[in-house]
């Protein structure tokens, strides 16, 4: 797959072997090396999300909820679920932990045990994003699968002060990607459409209706850079409009991209890295320039629709 790498995007995909994580707290050696995919030279990930990885494992074979959900994640949680059709938003610590307990009630009514990791990559999007996708099977005492087989897991992580935490999760039997250049081709069509309404003449109300899906998350490169959830149209037009005539107010012609990368996980999920800048009629762009999003995308029955947008932060 060949995707076009902007200036100033370091990606970082580290891929790890099969690894069967058991709730008896043997220690499981994860390295911390991955590969730039720009220069193919070996570059160090993030000895803490590597860290959050593991204690995820051993956490959910534990059937730890709480500590799962209060240590790990990050409300509001965006949960996807593409057999269902669906996506909701888990607003508090709370809603986390209910999901969790329903999540085991439902495999160890199958006579769930443990669960075995035959495949893992993280890619880092940005100093402060990552992206941990795994395939992996549940597992009876025996080692016999439960519950359809192989699954896929994807899970997009922000570094906060008190370190990796996940905001998004996405489970559904796994499969492999039945046409990757057709689905790259249509997601590019999709964000090149999205600039357009950007730059068109009714941009909130144009892209809600045609790009956006809800309830979405959102993070801006405007203040402090905190996720939060958007329930509703009228919400996210408000919001949309508001920040565009800020933007407007400070004489912005356009929006002008430098530079996307698709990153297609499965046949229902995808993310989009998109850098772009905001400029004056004469070119020159209103600071900060150069600003890199990821963009979450889940195929719905009515199509491809963006459910998720933000801002890349700083190292921290």
């Amino acid at each position: 797959m060949t995707f076009l790498i902007p200036r100033k995007m370091a990606i970082v995909i580290l891929t790890i072997a099969m690894v069967t994580f058991l709730s008896s707290g043997a220690a499981i050696h994860i390295p911390v090396l991955g590969q730039d995919a720009t220069t193919g030279q070996s570059v160090e990930i993030d000895a803490a999300l590597t860290e959050v990885i593991r204690e995820y494992a051993e956490l959910f074979n534990a059937g730890k909820t709480s500590a799962l959900a209060s240590e790990l994640y990050l409300t509001p949680v965006l949960l996807v679920d593409p057999e269902d059709d669906r996506h909701v938003i888990l607003e508090t610590t709370s809603d986390v932990e209910t999901h969790l307990k329903a999540t085991f009630s439902q495999i160890k009514s199958a006579g769930w045990h443990h669960s075995t990791i035959h495949q893992q990559s993280v890619e880092m999007a940005g100093p402060d994003m990552a992206i941990l996708s795994l395939v992996f099977s549940r597992n009876r005492s025996d080692g016999t699968t439960i519950l359809l087989g192989k699954r896929s897991a994807t899970f997009f992580l922000l570094k906060k002060p008190l370190g990796w935490r996940i905001i998004m999760a996405c489970k559904e039997p796994y499969k492999e990607i039945s046409d990757p250049a057709a689905m790259r081709e249509r997601l590019t069509q999709k964000m090149r459409r999205y600039i357009e309404l950007l730059n068109g003449p009714s941009p909130a109300q144009g892209v809600a209706e045609e790009i956006y899906q809800f309830p979405r998350i959102s993070r801006s490169f405007l203040g402090e850079r905190v996720h939060k959830c958007m329930l509703s149209e009228p919400e996210v037009l408000l919001g949309l409009e508001t920040y565009l005539n800020q933007l407007k107010a400070k004489g912005m012609a356009e929006i002008r991209v430098h530079g996307t990368k698709i990153h297609s996980v499965s046949n229902n999920l995808a993310f989009v890295e998109l850098i772009s800048s905001r400029v004056l009629a004469d070119g020159t762009p209103i600071p900060p320039a150069d600003t890199p999003f990821s963009y979450i995308w889940v195929r719905k029955q009515s199509g491809w629709k963006m459910i998720a947008t933000l801002a890349h932060g700083s190292a921290q």
